[in-house]
């Protein structure tokens, strides 16, 4: 719960640190394998370590451009499924081969397409808003858990996540740089 709530109000400052991080020891990973696989360490014991660490520079170098190619793709999806869960009305989605297939297919790859550039032209706001609301959402379902004599019903519980959100997105907005 601690990190769900550090996650709601410093999501968009942990963010790039977790990216350099993570994509350093993937790129790491990678570049060790690879140079074991090829029969370095025969040579010399240290040249796969070497790589290692050259392949998790390079990588965490370029992991904020493969973090927004993700952040495109992950905001677009869920737009597109939003849109077509909730907003797309039933006839739109027929059977396979009638117009309003076809059209449903074009809507979701429009909406997909905005919802992804739109995320990736305000990555500062859809960071501190996916960190904010998913970091509310997972602190108030384990507030529930934990002590359900307080959570009798949903509502509270959707109290408490709307609350948290709320406080996280204001909170990251006001202490946060725009660049």
């Amino acid at each position: 719960m601690a990190l769900s709530l550090l996650l709601c109000f410093t999501g968009f400052r942990m963010v790039r640190k977790w990216i350099s991080l993570i994509s350093f020891v993937a790129g790491a990973f990678f570049g060790y394998s690879a140079a074991s696989a090829a029969g370095l360490q025969e040579t010399y014991w240290f040249l796969p370590l070497l790589v290692a660490i050259g392949a998790g520079i390079f990588v965490s170098l370029v992991g904020y451009r493969l973090f927004q190619v993700g952040l495109f793709v992950f905001c677009g999806a869920v737009s597109s499924w939003a849109v077509t869960a909730h907003v797309l009305p039933p006839v739109l989605s027929g059977v396979h081969g009638s117009a309003g297939y076809y059209i449903q297919i074009v809507l979701q790859a429009a909406v997909f397409l905005i919802g992804g550039i739109l995320a990736v032209k305000f990555t500062r706001t859809a960071i501190i808003l996916i960190s904010s609301i998913g970091g509310a959402r997972i602190a108030s379902s384990g507030l529930a858990a934990l002590v359900p004599l307080y959570f009798p019903d949903t509502g509270r519980t959707l109290t408490v996540f709307a609350g948290l959100a709320l406080c996280g997105i204001v909170f990251q907005f006001l202490t946060t740089r725009k660049n």
